[in-house]
């Protein structure tokens, strides 16, 4: 049902709280090395330009942030965040490298991948959504989780859970 170019799947032995918030869910370190594989692993497969998912992700994402940026919506104590936003502020052309390597450059990690990217310019996204009055929210990855199923009947009848963000 869902194109596998478009889910991440949560690690199983996560727990998904009602109410947990998606910033508080990949401040784990076990569920952000997952999401970052998985986003790794789609941004891998060779598409054609038009057709990458992550590319097209990653490019809303980073628009929005431009755009929240201009109007200044967006709110950080974070020095890294607030270097991170002048800097995106000054990127006349988007391409995935030239965003991947201001962000190296800004969190002085020679070492970040696409998945770092994209989870990055989403966490500061998702923190300061709350500031866009009538606006939905940007098209993301869907994040699924599969609980685990600890006996047959269960397993046979089993689903998918969405994440919505």
């Amino acid at each position: 049902m869902f194109p596998k170019t478009e889910t991440v799947l949560l690690p199983t032995e996560t727990i998904v709280n009602e109410g947990w918030n998606f910033i508080k869910l990949i401040k784990d370190e076990n569920v952000y090395q997952s999401i970052k594989n998985s986003i790794n692993s789609i941004n891998k497969k060779k598409y054609f330009k038009k057709e990458n998912v992550f590319f097209e992700k990653l490019h809303s994402v980073f628009f929005k942030l431009q755009e929240m940026e201009k109007q200044n919506l967006i709110i950080t104590n974070e020095d890294e965040v607030k270097k991170l936003l002048i800097r995106i502020a000054s990127i006349k052309k988007l391409f995935v490298n030239d965003i991947l390597s201001v962000v190296r450059d800004v969190y002085n990690r020679p070492v970040f991948t696409e998945g770092d990217l994209y989870l990055q310019l989403f966490k500061i996204y998702l923190d300061n959504y709350d500031k866009t009055e009538n606006e939905d929210m940007i098209d993301t990855f869907n994040f699924t989780y599969n609980p685990i199923m600890p006996f047959s009947r269960a397993k046979i009848q089993q689903g998918l859970f969405i994440y919505q963000v």
